[in-house]
């Protein structure tokens, strides 16, 4: 998980992340976000599930899609973070939904828990 450097949700805990780019799938997207983010390459991953959400922005709330995906990062790889202030390995059960700055990653989680 990442400690967000930004709003919304500004020094919440939330997972690596971002907006697709025109043209883009979101399995690009997805590799491209977690290397500009943890500066970790992953080539292997799959759809886990997707949440409607709400992104605050200068106060206007824009409709969203998350769509979430499972991976395993390299054992080997170091994390260099370029928008967040902290990272850490954490167990699912651990997280305390409370510490998690957006709905939708709550969702996410709750799904990962049952």
């Amino acid at each position: 998980m990442v400690r967000r450097s930004y709003d919304p949700g500004k020094g919440k805990w939330s997972v690596p992340g971002g907006f697709i780019d025109y043209n883009e799938t979101a399995e690009q997207g997805l590799s491209r976000e977690i290397l500009e983010e943890t500066g970790l390459k992953i080539v292997k991953f799959e759809y886990f599930v997707s949440v409607p959400g709400v992104y605050w922005f200068q106060g206007i709330g824009y409709r969203t899609l998350m769509i979430t995906f499972k991976t395993r990062f390299p054992d080997n790889g170091e994390v260099k973070l370029s928008e967040a202030t902290q990272w850490k390995w954490v167990d699912i059960g651990q997280i305390n939904l409370d510490e998690v700055g957006n709905e939708d990653v709550r969702e996410v989680i709750k799904s990962l828990i049952i």
